[in-house]
């Protein structure tokens, strides 16, 4: 036992001799006494000190707010907990004061080793096979936190001599301000908040910098045992761990022991920062989604990322309201589910978007972004195919013959013989009347003539990102066959009503890490990229928002014929399987799908008494929100208007229209007619 013990001793006291003499040079280094490094910090906390990132990499929490700075998510590792870093500039003195007098009151007096403390504690371990006695200065629990996290239970004495000389290499490398901000970012306060901001915010809803005496004095006694000093657990031992605290300032002269004693007469007023986190939602997944593709899969889990997103609370509130609103048409529809995306115009900001009407809701998937999801269009991605026939030398007043056709197929499979809307045809139709109507066979005619690979050319350009794959022998693509994304397709009616000028989505206003830099800042006024014409994208335009144009097929009376300029298309699937309706005002492009989840078809119910009637209801709320005059649609150079009555007897209806030609159309009178009929 005896020989235990003066083993013991020795390996102590050479231990100790050794850390005296590596540690003097940097003890020297510091340039001062703690008395004087103590006025420094009450005079300026941070001052011309350097700080730095000692703890880059370690997980960070993000946080995504909508466009008004409400707070929307909190993005933590699933392996750790709260955490975000800040410099010490922002943390309140008293904080940092606090943690000194808890944690280490020799500071700024020694070089990673205080070797007062190491003497006591290894006289206290004497005759032990573990120390009885802490002896960890702040840099060597850094050291353990930073370096030794999967040894940091042990209580032995290698453990100690492995923290001892890192530490003191640690104060060789990085400034004593470096290594108690690292501290002070990383240090666990317990309720699965590392560092002090997350412990600011978990217990006490604010801010490190906005920290008083009192409650910087709790969290600095929470280290020692955070379950321990829970104060949710037990509110009067965390009370004495704080007032011990409190007078441990007042030895170290941080605090008066008047101010001692008042700060240990207020009472803990905690704040369940947990139970007011913001729900998971659709957009939070959508934002974290893009963030590891765009700036890395690290990234929003270490970067400590602030996530200013372009998410309106406002038109995320309505468009929530009219999901919900909507159960009516759902039950008559017998659809269980509906989507809505909001897009702004001018810059592809994403505005709002409700994946499902209940995130929650597993009976309908909820959790599933329909947004996001591939679904069959209907006649939605009829515009594009019109487009790509503009480009083509078509235009709005070109006829076709509209009636039962059958259309080669690839080979073995039976001539393609698409059917109009409740199989009626109307014989020679203008390609306005066409689209406006939502005639099958003339779309199917036009694509016939562009080339299915022009319409997948044109989808491309447009942003749209699914139909790469699609078979080019197969025309039923003009009729939805492929699946396409509502996100995508609504951008691209935002482009065409752009003229002509793609961007993609963008759900951000700015991305900053966490000490400050910016990441990413989207333009307020960005110009896009022009990948259609806009002569062409206006002649679109004219139709899409021409009421007479599609009177036959929706009625006189349509709730889709808005009182203002507008353009919007519906799109239904077979067997009623999708409804939707995409379209825009100068202000806005909204997208709508309804259905339901798992694909099952609906009732036979129209698509803008479904859809449309969500998308009319939103378009009208938002109208009303923001008080917008009505706009036209920008009119580019290079086209002719032209009131045309020569041919009414050309589309359903009658009666005279506004024409949109290029100048070298006017005069024209183009039937597009060519030997449709497979062969025997």
């Amino acid at each position: 036992m005896q020989a235990r013990i003066f083993s013991v001793m020795l390996v102590g006291i050479v231990l100790l001799a050794g850390f005296v003499v590596l540690a003097w040079g940097t003890v020297v280094s510091t340039g001062s006494a703690f008395a004087l490094a103590k006025d420094e910090i009450q005079r300026n906390p941070v001052g011309s000190l350097v700080t730095g990132r000692l703890d880059a990499g370690m997980p960070q929490t993000a946080k995504i707010t909508a466009r008004d700075g409400s707070t929307v998510a909190y993005v933590n590792d699933v392996r750790f907990g709260w955490r975000r870093d800040v410099p010490l500039s922002s943390i309140a003195p008293v904080m940092i004061q606090a943690t000194l007098a808890a944690e280490d009151r020799r500071f700024f007096n020694h070089g990673g080793v205080d070797p007062v403390g190491l003497a006591r504690a290894l006289v206290q371990s004497v005759g032990s096979d573990r120390i009885q006695s802490g002896a960890s200065t702040l840099d060597m629990q850094l050291v353990r936190d930073l370096l030794l996290r999967d040894e940091r239970d042990e209580q032995t004495l290698g453990r100690k001599v492995k923290e001892a000389i890192a530490a003191i290499h640690l104060n060789q490398r990085y400034s004593k301000a470096e290594i108690l901000q690292a501290y002070l970012n990383t240090v666990y306060y317990g309720q699965m908040a590392y560092g002090v901001e997350a412990a600011a915010e978990r217990y006490f809803g604010k801010t490190a910098g906005e920290l008083t005496l009192p409650e910087a004095a709790m969290l600095a006694g929470l280290p020692q045992s955070p379950s321990g000093h829970d104060p949710r657990r037990s509110t009067e031992d965390a009370k004495r761990r704080r007032d011990h605290v409190l007078d441990l300032m007042a030895l170290a002269s941080f605090v008066t022991t008047d101010e001692a004693e008042e700060a240990k007469a207020e009472p803990l007023r905690l704040h369940d920062s947990l139970a007011t986190q913001p729900p998971r939602t659709h957009w939070t997944n959508y934002i974290e989604d893009v963030i590891r593709n765009r700036f890395g899969p690290e990234a929003l889990y270490t970067q400590g990322l602030q996530i200013e997103s372009s998410l309106d609370p406002r038109v995320q509130q309505l468009a929530e309201q009219l999901v919900a609103g909507n159960e009516g048409v759902r039950n008559l529809a017998r659809a269980n589910n509906t989507s809505v995306v909001v897009i702004d115009v001018q810059t592809s900001q994403v505005l709002a978007m409700v994946g499902s009407k209940n995130f929650d809701d597993p009976s309908i998937a909820g959790q599933v972004n329909v947004s996001l999801a591939g679904r069959q269009p209907g006649s939605s991605i009829k515009p594009l195919v019109y487009l790509a026939g503009f480009e083509r030398g078509l235009y709005p007043a070109v006829q076709v013959d509209d009636r039962r056709t059958a259309f080669s197929a690839p080979p073995g499979q039976p001539p393609y013989m698409p059917a109009n809307y409740e199989d009626k045809y109307y014989g020679r139709v203008t390609l306005r009347d066409a689209l406006g109507n939502s005639l099958n066979v003339p779309a199917v005619k036009t694509l016939k003539y562009v080339g299915v690979p022009a319409l997948k050319d044109m989808a491309r350009r447009l942003g749209i990102t699914t139909l790469d794959s699609w078979d080019d022998r197969w025309l039923s693509l003009t009729l939805g066959g492929g699946e396409v994304r509502l996100l995508e397709l609504t951008n691209a009616y935002a482009a065409i009503s752009r003229e002509g000028k793609y961007l993609p989505a963008e759900p951000f206003l700015k991305v900053t890490d966490a000490i400050g830099n910016v990441v990413y800042e989207a333009s307020p006024q960005p110009t896009g990229r022009q990948v259609v014409d806009p002569r062409f994208a206006y002649q679109l335009l004219s139709i899409m928002g021409d009421a007479t144009a599609r009177q036959v097929t929706f009625g006189a009376s349509s709730p889709l014929n808005l009182d203002r300029p507008h353009m919007v298309k519906t799109g239904t699937t077979d067997d009623y399987r999708d409804t939707w309706t995409v379209g825009c005002v100068p202000q806005v492009c909204v997208g709508v799908w309804m259905g339901n989840t798992n694909s099952a078809p609906m009732v036979k119910v129209s698509s803008s008494l479904t859809a449309g009637r969500v998308w009319v209801d939103l378009i009208q709320a938002l109208v009303a929100e923001y008080d917008w005059p009505p706009e036209e649609f920008a009119q580019p150079d290079g086209v002719v208007i032209v009131q045309d009555s020569s041919r009414n007897g050309a589309r359903p209806g009658g009666g005279p229209r506004k024409e949109v030609y290029l100048p070298g159309q006017v005069d024209q009178r183009v039937f597009l007619d060519m030997d449709w009929r497979a062969p025997d």
